[in-house]
């Protein structure tokens, strides 16, 4: 079931960008919320691919990530986005 959150630094920096969805725990984000938040806020958008791959749309470019887990694409989607997203 922990796979399904988040890590904190990353729940912790997507509150900082005005994510404030309520959730059972003040720190816990599943990633399906953190994704669905950031593409209706932002409109960035991801796939994840048969092999981890992770390509990635935000401010009209596209980014590919290789990634050894599903798990790792995952999370280096949330990091690619909050990097974007950060002024």
């Amino acid at each position: 079931m922990e796979k399904e959150f988040i890590p904190v630094y990353q729940a912790n920096q997507l509150k900082n960008l005005g994510y404030n969805i309520p959730s059972v725990h003040e720190e816990d984000i599943l990633y399906q919320q953190a994704f669905r938040w950031l593409r209706e806020t932002y409109g960035y958008t991801y796939s994840i691919g048969r092999h981890n791959h992770c390509v990635l749309h935000a401010k009209g470019t596209t980014f590919l990530i290789e990634n050894n887990t599903y798990e790792e694409a995952e999370l280096s989607a949330i990091k690619r986005f909050i990097e974007l997203t950060n002024p």
